[in-house]
């Protein structure tokens, strides 16, 4: 698929390699419908629209119900989870939360990659909606997708999660320690959407810590986002972390 494969240099060219994907497998009825659904919603997310990217997501998640099994069925109603937390529908994102808590992974056994998805996507929903305990508590289970080796989950970075989770229970230097891992990750595997919400997820923890130097470092990191939010760039294709990660989501899934 275009999609994964290309990471596109631009919020359109995401929401582009999206729409190809769907042109090729719209007349399927499997289980990519629900990635090429995905997709297209993150592209629009990542266009600002966020109307669209619901709606897209709203689609993966129906296909969830009528179809079979899926590796990354949980995810999808993640993703939903996520972008009703941007829009600011707060009851119905904590709502669809409460849902979906007995399909995140158990600690210590294998899940299916998309309940690995899951965790990490409502790590930043529930930092969005003000729930830090909540995206706190599911701090253990990244550590553990990082211990296995899953340095992206689903396209979304592990550690940026991990910086997320341990902000939202204060753990400062924690968080700075998996933001720091996150940004040296991303020069080397370049990613249009992880290399802004890294920076800016970085930039708000050190805001909220308010140290000293803190907010100067924070400036620094916005203004560095600006223009790959206005440029982006391609990630390279098939590098030593990219198979690194695809170990360790087999790992996850016990094989």
């Amino acid at each position: 698929m275009r999609f994964f494969a290309n990471y596109a240099t631009t919020a359109d060219g995401l929401r582009a390699d999206g729409d190809a994907d769907l042109d090729e497998l719209q007349e399927l009825e499997g289980e990519w419908l629900k990635d090429t659904d995905a997709n297209q919603g993150w592209g629009a997310f990542w266009q600002g629209d966020w109307g669209a990217a619901e709606e897209f997501y709203r689609k993966s998640v129906d296909e969830v119900k009528r179809g079979q099994p899926w590796i990354w069925n949980g995810v999808y109603t993640g993703m939903l989870i996520d972008v009703l937390a941007h829009e600011g529908k707060r009851d119905e994102a904590l709502a669809l939360a409460r849902q979906v808590q007995t399909d995140l992974p158990q600690p210590g056994k294998p899940a299916p990659l998309g309940a690995w998805g899951l965790a990490v996507v409502l790590i930043e929903a529930f930092a969005i909606l003000g729930e830090k305990a909540q995206a706190h508590d599911l701090y253990p289970l990244v550590v553990e997708a990082m211990a296995h080796g899953a340095l992206w989950v689903y396209g979304r970075s592990a550690d940026m999660a991990a910086g997320v989770a341990a902000a939202s229970g204060e753990d400062w230097d924690v968080a700075a320690r998996h933001f720091e891992a996150a940004l040296a990750l991303l020069a080397a595997e370049p990613r249009l959407t992880e290399d802004i919400d890294t920076r800016r997820y970085y930039a708000i923890m050190l805001l909220e810590r308010g140290g000293p130097g803190d907010a100067e470092h924070a400036a620094r990191l916005l203004e560095t986002a600006v223009p790959i939010r206005q440029g982006g760039r391609r990630a390279a294709g098939g590098g030593g972390p990219e198979r690194a990660a695809g170990k360790g989501c087999r790992r996850l899934m016990g094989g």
